[in-house]
């Protein structure tokens, strides 16, 4: 991202390098046309163009010198803004603020899931390293409540969910499949405990990106009305 002002004052900064060269280049060829004839004022002169040059010189190497360290400031502020916009970025996709895309499983669960059975199956993804996760298209973000409505129908964020159950987690593929089919784990518990309950995952390689997931943003409004950032004097 570039600053037009800075653009301008680097240009003014090579514009005023170059005019000291072309004085100096001028005034040599003036020495040349009109050097004095004795060797008192040849040498008078000459001692006077040295001094002259050796300003210029000095000058021309203060104005590059300011030069670089303004482009040095440059650089490290725009690598400032950078991280900082890095990081609002990937604040906004936690909240769930934005679409996101990326490698990870898919969770196919069908039959009586209770609202606790799938709390956990939730959190054993969060557990495993999803960075994003989705119920049946529904975002899933840090403040959610899965909770059962009064017709006893499993809810996100009062959103009413039907099975079969979806469940979309983006993260590292392998980890996140070890960590459900691992042997005694939950998936293993859940469907030992209820023989009508069928699950399956489905893995979305990293290098197979045409099969990625892409989880839709969250419908909630979570804004903030009572907390307030503590500031520090």
């Amino acid at each position: 991202m570039k600053n037009l002002p800075a653009q301008l004052l680097i240009g003014l900064i090579c514009l005023l390098i170059g005019v000291l060269f072309v004085t100096q280049f001028r005034s040599q060829r003036l020495a040349h046309a009109d050097l004095p004839s004795s060797s008192t004022d040849q040498a008078t002169y000459i001692s006077q163009l040295y001094e002259s040059n050796t300003e210029l010189q000095q000058q021309a190497s203060q104005l590059q010198k300011e030069l670089n360290q303004y482009q040095s400031s440059d650089t490290s502020g725009k690598s400032n803004l950078d991280s900082m916009v890095k990081d609002l970025q990937n604040l906004r996709m936690a909240n769930g603020e934005v679409e996101v895309v990326g490698p990870g499983v898919s969770v196919f669960a069908d039959g009586n899931l209770t609202v606790f059975e799938l709390q956990d199956l939730v959190n054993e993804l969060r557990n495993a390293g999803a960075e994003a996760i989705a119920v049946n298209g529904v975002r899933v973000v840090a403040r959610s409540a899965i909770v059962a409505d009064e017709e006893d129908r499993i809810t996100i964020d009062r959103q009413p969910l039907s099975r079969p159950y979806r469940l979309e987690a983006i993260g590292e593929p392998d980890t996140l499949l070890h960590a459900l089919q691992r042997k005694g784990g939950l998936i293993a518990l859940l469907q030992a405990r209820n023989s009508d309950l069928t699950i399956s995952v489905v893995k979305h390689d990293i290098k197979d990106d045409a099969s990625w997931l892409k989880l839709p943003k969250t419908a909630v409004d979570f804004s903030w009305t009572y907390s307030q950032a503590l500031t520090t004097p």
